[in-house]
């Protein structure tokens, strides 16, 4: 009885809080104007696709043709990077990574977004959106690729996580005002296709198993194995870096947060999504979310 007293107190003061800042944030731009006119992910066909870069993606891949299917497809991260972007021709691509807005970054990662930029501007022969949260619209290192590539359109979403009653927050994120904790890409891009009111979602390539592939080494530094499904040589270990700059690196009661509130982002997805009367289910072959009705291709 108490716990549901505190948990009661606890929300009412997350709504007041988030009411007294909604001005503000608007002022100070964080919240986009524009997002309660337009959603960024428009439904085309009756379902979409979300994919993953998790290696069990290859697999789905080799087993299932996907280009066949009648359904929308998103993608996110370095997926152009692989040889399955001009075939499945994703209508919609998704960054969330600080790293894509930062100017200064680890030698690393702007070589990455620069093969990244490169095969999405010479591959795209069909109409593309780009989507980037609001944080990056006065400049991301994607900006210019419109002029590259008139196929190439972006838009841009907001990213405002607030706390407060379940009814209160599912309304601000229908609204496009604001959104769930985005920890991952995916749970964005999960949560726009409920917006979209997709039939049915699925999800595959999520294996999120990166826990397991976190080592700490003598001098109590973390480094994991970030392997995806289009990788070409052995995945070696690097650095789990917190920072685009990559100057700084995860202590361990960090990253485990970190995952926490991405693994918590996709249950209150799941309640959003019954809210949305949309059904979100997980077809990837491996995945440790536990949030969505599991299916299979």
């Amino acid at each position: 009885m108490k716990k549901k007293f505190y948990m009661l107190i606890k929300c009412f003061v997350s709504t007041l809080i988030t009411i007294f800042r909604f001005p503000f944030f608007f002022l100070m731009k964080k919240v986009s104007l524009s997002s309660l006119i337009l959603q960024p992910i428009l439904k085309n066909k009756k379902d979409i696709l979300i994919l993953g870069n998790g290696p069990s993606l290859k697999d789905t891949i080799q087993n299932v043709d996907l280009s066949s299917m009648n359904i929308d497809i998103v993608c996110v991260n370095e997926f152009a990077l692989s040889d399955s972007f001009e075939k499945l021709k994703p209508r919609f691509y998704i960054f969330m990574d600080p790293v894509y807005w930062t100017k200064k970054l680890g030698d690393d990662n702007l070589d990455l977004i620069e093969s990244n930029y490169t095969n999405i501007s010479k591959k795209v022969d069909w109409p593309l959106i780009l989507i980037l949260p609001t944080a990056a619209k006065k400049w991301n290192h994607f900006m210019n690729l419109p002029n590259d590539n008139p196929n190439i359109t972006i838009k841009y979403v907001n990213t405002w996580n607030i706390n407060g009653f379940k009814k209160f927050k599912f309304k601000l994120y229908k609204m496009g005002i604001a959104s769930p904790q985005i920890q991952n890409v995916l749970v964005m891009a999960t949560f726009l296709c409920i917006n979209a009111k997709y039939e049915s979602i699925f999800i595959v390539g999520a294996d999120h198993s990166w826990h397991q592939q976190i080592f700490v080494d003598e001098n109590n530094r973390l480094f994991w194995k970030n392997s995806h499904f289009y990788d070409k040589s052995k995945v070696n270990l690097s650095p789990i870096y917190c920072n685009a700059e990559q100057t700084q690196i995860f202590k361990m009661h960090e990253i485990m947060a970190a995952l926490s509130r991405m693994f918590e982002g996709y249950h209150i997805l799941e309640e959003y999504s019954i809210y949305m009367r949309v059904k979100v289910y997980n077809a990837s072959k491996e995945s440790f979310i536990d949030a969505f009705e599991r299916t299979k291709f």
